[in-house]
This record gives structure tokens, C-alpha cells and sequence, in this order.
């Protein structure tokens, strides 16, 4: 992830994604978190940076071998 053009660290930007996406929180409820933590991002931002990022998550994840593909169970006799 490049997150060269982005005014906030990666640090910044993963948090409030994570907050968005793991909690299913409104991007304002997240701007007011991120604000508690002091840290002023407008809303907008958070809908812009959840959006592009979260394309990268998704193929991420299908990257991913599945859970329990493999799964081997042996059976008793």
C-alpha cells in the first residue's frame, strides 16, 4: 500500500480504515474517535481512504489460501 501522496501517516490511515471496516462504524463516528485520540480528520477523508483501500483488502484476502482447505481427518475404524 502507497501511501506517499496521503497527508496522514500509514499508521493513521490503517486505524481509521480498520475502525470503519471492523466495527461498521458511520465515517463520523470514526472522525470522532480519531479526534478523542487527537487527531483531526474530516469525514470525507475517512470515505475516500475507506473506499480506495478497501478494493486492496478484498484482494488481499483472496490471496489467501482458505481456512480448513486442507483439512485432513482421519477416521477410525
Amino acid at each position: 500500500m502507497n501511501t506517499k501522496a496521503h497527508c496522514y501517516p500509514r499508521s493513521i490511515i490503517l486505524q481509521a480504515v480498520y475502525f470503519e471496516l471492523r466495527f461498521t462504524l458511520r465515517y463520523r463516528d470514526v472522525e470522532e474517535i480519531m479526534k478523542i485520540r487527537g487527531l483531526i480528520v474530516d469525514h470525507a477523508t475517512i470515505q475516500r481512504l475507506v473506499s480506495k483501500l478497501n478494493i486492496c483488502f478484498k484482494l488481499f484476502l483472496a490471496a489467501l489460501p482458505a481456512i480448513g482447505s486442507n483439512l485432513f481427518c482421519p477416521t477410525t475404524t
